[in-house]
């Protein structure tokens, strides 16, 4: 199941029932709701309902509440990865309300990790939604179901902790993400965790003006990243701070090697992975200024990959990530000498980040717009979210 082999585990449950007649309601009921999980996402089309019918009446008759807990919770991310978010929602409430009777049978998954599913599941939809203080709430909400477990899924909470050090790089840290980073197992395999963690943890520490706390995450982040691309974008943030800092030889530096590492990579072999294919996104961004025509190559060709995710990754439907793409088309459109149109690229840009509460970066776009000439109203937010954070990073570069 975790490694994505879901016809495998479809044929291995079918092999299983038919060579051991001798198993409990139990054992039925945990095979059937992997192999209906497994049709979930190895089927397309597929009545979710029917799906799960034949592993519920194993799964109640076993009288097991972290079993039913599980296969409420594995039935829930179905509908979630079908985008049946109310449906999922529904499932998602009756996991958290499933209670443990007494004398419970002995079962492998603890109910708390089914629990922290449910919450997880909770927060992907709070966000489809744009309830971002609601997914924040719910992905701490799954970390502390894990801690009350008593048996660890490190995977699961590091995707969780990555997930929630997101919010560190437009609102901060309060020593939360940073205590847990420390606290992780040094695994090879939470790689790709941790370097989300140290990345946001990098910006973080840059609203609060530690730049030294800022170049030390974004070195740690390099050096754990697993792939190119996740490298690539570490460097390409060292550039960033760099260039906003006035240190353009580093800059450059920086620049350079994220650009030869960009050489290394097969872009068509990423193109499932939204996280990994911002970096294209984001070079193109970088070398704006100096390369335009490379920059707007980079970018569309970027589009065309990311036009190949699955529908049911948030990004492709996130007005986050829109509002990124935004604003890197209006840095490449300023470069190419279309102002007016990297305006009104930025305005849209800079009007979704102010609707959504991400204020700072409403503020960098709206430092772009002033800089344009858009109006003396992106001047005066820029002051006031720079008098909000003065000793933040953004408050230095527009001091």
């Amino acid at each position: 199941m975790r490694l994505g082999l879901h016809e495998e585990v479809i044929a291995t449950v079918s092999r299983t029932l038919s060579n051991f007649s001798e198993l409990s309601h139990l054992q039925v009921g945990e095979l059937l709701t992997h192999k209906a999980s497994a049709r979930s996402r190895y089927c397309a089309n597929l009545d979710i309902e029917a799906a799960f019918s034949e592993a519920r009446v194993f799964v109640y008759a076993a009288a097991s509440a972290a079993l039913e807990a599980e296969f409420l919770s594995r039935e829930s991310y179905a509908h979630l990865w079908a985008g049946e978010l109310d449906a999922a929602e529904t499932r998602c409430r009756q996991v958290l309300d499933v209670r443990v009777g007494f004398r419970e049978p002995e079962y492998f998954t603890p109910i708390e990790h089914s629990n922290a599913r449910a919450y997880d599941a909770l927060a992907f939809i709070a966000a489809r939604r744009e309830q971002y203080d609601l997914q924040k709430n719910y992905t701490r909400l799954a970390l502390d179901e894990c801690d009350r477990a008593s048996m660890r899924d490190v995977v699961f909470e590091a995707n969780l902790l990555s997930n929630l050090a997101l919010f560190s790089i437009d609102f901060g840290d309060d020593g939360y993400v940073s205590e847990r980073l420390e606290r992780m197992p040094e695994l090879e395999w939470l790689a790709p965790q941790k370097y989300e963690i140290m990345r946001s943890l990098a910006w973080s520490n840059a609203l609060r003006g530690d730049y030294l706390g800022t170049f030390r995450y974004l070195r740690d982040a390099g050096d754990v990243a697993n792939t190119i691309p996740r490298k690539m974008r570490a460097t390409l943030d060292r550039a960033y701070f760099a260039r906003q800092l006035k240190q353009e030889l580093t800059a450059r530096e920086e620049l350079d090697f994220a650009e030869r590492l960009s050489s290394r990579v097969d872009w068509n072999e990423v193109a499932t992975n939204e996280g990994e294919l911002t970096a294209l996104a984001f070079l193109s961004q970088e070398i704006a200024a100096t390369l335009p025509v490379r920059a707007r190559r980079l970018f569309l060709r970027y589009k065309t990959l990311k036009s190949k995710l699955p529908p049911n990754i948030l990004a492709t439907c996130d007005r986050r990530a829109w509002a990124e793409e935004l604003g890197v088309d209006a840095t490449i459109s300023r470069a190419e000498g279309n102002e007016s149109r990297a305006i009104s690229l930025f305005i849209e840009a800079f009007e979704i980040w102010d609707s959504l509460g991400y204020r700072v970066r409403a503020a960098l776009v709206a430092r772009d717009l002033a800089a344009l000439g858009a109006g003396s109203r992106f001047a005066a937010y820029v002051a006031k979210e720079s008098s909000i954070r003065p000793r933040s990073w953004f408050a230095s570069i527009t001091a």
